[in-house]
């Protein structure tokens, strides 16, 4: 039995997230990751792949980066968890309110689950009011309940949970205006500020505005965004800011921190001695863990100094590389490059379609389940991807789809969000 199979027997799905699971990925993937450094990834089954996907767009700065994981280790050898706040959470905040004077008060956690439904539950408390309008667009915002109960994987939370959430489509402001008079009942109104496209029409400011007169709590969730589609955040680029603000992932560049970040008079909710009524906010034994809040203060710092310029040219660079070797091809029938450049994905015409292009990517050692570029990324792995991206689109054109869905078999790739396993 193959390494990741017993795991599969021991943990549901194999996995602790979703996306990592065997049916995110070609069948010739296989086996459990043993470690990773820079942008390469090395399997317990001997296989070295050039990574694009960066453990789920963490690994911004790349995989065990010195400076960052000497500041863990640092943390780790002074004590992980201790009886009282310790001094890395006071260190981290600073930074924070340093790098986002707009928010005057920050609450850490373990994922950006946790901090999304904390926002949600400090609007519904701030507002009196229950139902969430969130993007449709946005494919995730948190394993909790508010959430998963808008999507088809919705077993085992109460039908109630739906009936608290709204749908809008991205840059829809007049559908989203509609929901909101015929609600009367929001709380919140939750968005990526930038998705796979820009906003259109000072879309961010009207609803920015709609939330003023509305008495609406407005939450960016930038966990994808922030430090990636701009330095430090969709926000400060467009100069439209929330109420509430999530960030993670290249926060911690693969450590696990995630922030909830907002306005005082909103976060005292959940604060002590102020004489409010208390809103339990997130209190969790691991919450402050001193290592990944040294790596945060870390990776901040590091990422002030960073070259963006230069990190936003090598994305446009490396999506149009993709897009020209497509069209050279005379693919754009079966596949075509959709996004952003901070963020770009590959549509395919069909799952056998996609899993079999992976297949042909992994089988030259590139693992690109999407594209989640590093800094770390050099020239020559663009190069060599580009290559690579070349070669499989070559086979794919030549390959008729009823002979790509014989070579990947039922491993065909599936979508996370789905009613049955």
């Amino acid at each position: 039995m193959r390494s990741d199979q017993r795991l599969e027997a021991l943990v549901p799905a194999g996995c602790h997230t979703y996306s990592k699971g065997r049916d995110q990925f070609p069948p010739n993937v296989t086996g459990l990751a043993v470690r990773g450094k820079g942008v390469r990834l090395w399997m317990d089954d001997g296989a070295e792949y050039l990574d694009w996907g960066m453990g789920l767009r963490t690994a911004l700065l790349g995989y065990a980066h010195d400076e960052v994981d000497a500041a863990a280790i640092e943390a780790i050898r002074n004590g992980q968890n201790l009886t009282r706040p310790g001094v890395p959470e006071k260190t981290l905040a600073e930074r924070l309110v340093t790098t986002f004077p707009e928010y005057e008060m920050f609450k850490f956690a373990k994922s950006g689950s946790d901090v999304t439904a904390a926002a949600v539950r400090l609007a519904r408390a701030h507002t009196g009011r229950n139902t969430i309008a969130m993007c449709e667009k946005d494919f995730f915002y948190s394993y909790h309940d508010w959430f998963i109960g808008s999507t088809v994987a919705d077993a085992g939370i109460p039908a109630f949970n739906r009936r608290l959430s709204l749908k809008f489509p991205y840059n829809d402001f007049k559908r989203l205006l509609e929901m909101v008079e015929t609600s009367g009942d929001v709380a919140a109104i939750i968005l990526e500020p930038v998705n796979d496209e820009e906003p259109e029409d000072f879309f961010l400011q009207r609803v920015r505005e709609l939330c003023d007169r509305k008495g609406i709590v407005l939450i960016f969730d930038e966990m994808i965004t922030g430090f990636r589609y701009a330095y430090p955040s969709v926000q400060r680029k467009l100069g439209v800011y929330a109420d509430l603000a999530t960030f993670g992932k290249a926060i911690g560049n693969g450590y696990s921190v995630a922030v909830l970040a907002g306005k005082r008079d909103i976060m005292e909710h959940g604060a002590i001695g102020n004489g409010r009524r208390r809103v339990f906010l997130m209190s969790a034994t691991h919450g402050a863990e001193h290592s990944a809040l040294a790596a945060g203060a870390k990776v901040l710092e590091l990422l002030a100094g960073a070259d963006y310029a230069a990190y936003h040219g090598a994305c446009r660079r490396f999506v149009d590389g993709i897009a020209e070797r497509i069209r050279r091809h005379g693919l754009d029938d079966r596949c075509q490059v959709r996004g952003l450049p901070f963020k770009p994905a590959i549509a395919f015409a069909s799952d056998v379609v996609k899993t079999y292009f992976y297949f042909l990517l992994a089988e030259q050692r590139v693992m690109m389940p999407y594209i989640a570029q590093a800094f770390a990324h050099s020239e020559a792995d663009v190069r060599a991807t580009h290559d690579a991206i070349d070669r499989a689109l070559g086979e794919l054109k030549a390959t008729p789809e009823a002979k790509m869905a014989a070579a990947v078999g039922d491993a065909v790739l599936k979508p996370v969000f789905r009613p049955y396993n």
